[in-house]
């Protein structure tokens, strides 16, 4: 069984695709702890206060390359 991740990371897409893609199912680091995360788009990682997090915590989400809203990343530990 898969433990999701209890608090959702915020996320905004890169427009500029300054990071790189992350391949599906492969892995994140988050405060320490690896997990797990779905093929989709560029995105950029924020915190909960809004700031862009480091680039190596650069991710992508399923979801329509055109949506530009701010969506939750789900993430489960490896």
């Amino acid at each position: 069984m898969i433990n999701h991740f209890n608090h959702p990371v915020q996320i905004m897409l890169d427009d500029e695709k300054t990071f790189p893609l992350v391949p599906a199912n492969s892995t994140i680091t988050l405060a320490g702890k690896q997990y797990i995360v779905s093929g989709g788009i560029y995105v950029t990682v924020l915190d909960v206060n809004g700031h862009i997090l480091k680039p190596e915590y650069a991710a992508k989400i399923p979801g329509d390359s055109g949506c530009r809203s701010i969506a939750t990343l789900e993430v489960s530990p490896q």
